[in-house]
C-alpha cells in the first residue's frame, strides 16, 4: 500500500482546509513517488525516504502518526491483535 500521484494531491487539499494533528493509517503507507514529483508537487524540501510518517509530520503539520496493522512486517505502530 502506498501514497501515489492522487494520494498526495488529497493531502494537499486537505491540509489548506484543516489542520492534520494527529494521523493513522492502515499500515505502513510507502510514498510511491520519485523525490523529483514530491518536490514538484510540494516546492519544499524531501528527504527520499521509504514511508510518509515524516512527509506528514514536517510537511503537512501532524503531530503525531501512528500506523495500525495486524503484522509487523512493515514496522508498524500500534498492533491490531
Amino acid at each position: 500500500m502506498g501514497i501515489g500521484y492522487h494520494g498526495l494531491q488529497l493531502l494537499r487539499f486537505a491540509a489548506r482546509h484543516a489542520q492534520f494533528g494527529r494521523v493513522a493509517t492502515i499500515g505502513r503507507q510507502e510514498l510511491g513517488l520519485d523525490k523529483k514529483e514530491v518536490r514538484r508537487l510540494l516546492g519544499a524540501q524531501y528527504k527520499d525516504e521509504k514511508y510518509c510518517d515524516s512527509l506528514l509530520l514536517q510537511h503537512f503539520g501532524a503531530t503525531c502518526v501512528d500506523s495500525w496493522d495486524y503484522s509487523d512486517y512493515e514496522g508498524r505502530v500500534i498492533s491490531l491483535i
